[in-house]
């Protein structure tokens, strides 16, 4: 069985892609995909405690 924390890190890029994916169906527009470092940063470590804290509320699995 798969470690919490790998399960953790494929969810997160998982939804990192789709919701990226959802974003360039909605401005198809937009031909780059520019994001500043810190805003990358920022944006996946909300995911990671995102999904952190929606495993923790939604199950018995310990982290």
């Amino acid at each position: 069985m798969p470690q919490l924390s790998s399960k953790i890190n494929r969810a997160v890029i998982n939804g990192q892609d789709a919701f990226w994916e959802a974003v360039k169906k909605e401005f198809p527009e937009i031909k780059t995909g520019d994001f500043a470092p810190d805003a990358e940063y920022d944006f996946g470590v909300s995911c990671n405690l995102a999904v952190i804290r929606w495993v923790g509320a939604n199950s018995n699995v310990k982290k």
